[in-house]
């Protein structure tokens, strides 16, 4: 069996035990992506530290905004998780209102330690269901590696009637994905504010 066989093998037996698919790459989904691969650098720009920076809490998600130097107006709707105890980074969801060829869309960014395994997609799903929505990897720092998603209409209306959403993603080394949850308080009027600002 090949490594890569073997990969896949471990992954699947993973997604039956844990409720949630985290699938392997497949060279078709990257076509879609590719449209918007011009843009996403502007999704993984941080804004904090900004003079110009405002934030406001929608429950479990904060809009953070900063007006750059060239007048452009850059907001972003984040929940992130950290350990109770140490403070230690755990993960960042983060989404943003882009310009896509066909329009406006939402995008979201899951931000994770990098000790990733990159030939498996990081995906979420929710509680109450076992369909998966997959991420794309899409950069990777020393410190961190960051998937990306455009979200339909359809999805952005099921984590608007959401409690919470579960992520998860391989790490390296191991046969069991990490999973972990994220609230959903917050997220309807969040995501009308990050509307509102990005007009």
């Amino acid at each position: 069996m090949s490594d890569q066989d073997n990969q896949r093998k471990i992954f699947k037996i993973s997604c039956t035990k844990n409720g949630i698919a985290l699938f392997t790459t497949r060279t078709g989904y990257k076509v879609m992506i590719r449209k918007f691969l011009v843009l996403l650098p502007l999704l993984l720009v941080p804004i904090v530290g900004s003079a110009q920076q405002v934030s406001k809490d929608y429950k479990d998600w904060r809009l953070i905004c900063s007006d750059p130097a060239n007048g452009t107006k850059t907001c972003s709707l984040i929940h992130l998780l950290t350990r109770s105890d140490t403070g230690v980074f755990l993960a960042e969801v983060t989404l943003r209102r882009l310009d896509i060829a066909d329009g406006q869309h939402t995008v979201m960014a899951l931000t994770v330690p990098s000790n990733v395994l990159l030939r498996t997609r990081p995906g979420y799903t929710f509680s109450d269901t076992r369909a998966t929505q997959p991420l794309e990897w899409y950069s990777c720092t020393p410190q961190v590696c960051t998937a990306t998603k455009v979200l339909s209409s359809r999805e952005l209306r099921a984590l608007r009637k959401g409690l919470d959403v579960i992520f998860g993603y391989q790490p390296l080394g191991q046969t069991e994905p990490v999973l972990f949850k994220v609230s959903l308080r917050g997220i309807t009027a969040g995501l009308e504010a990050l509307n509102r600002e990005a007009g």
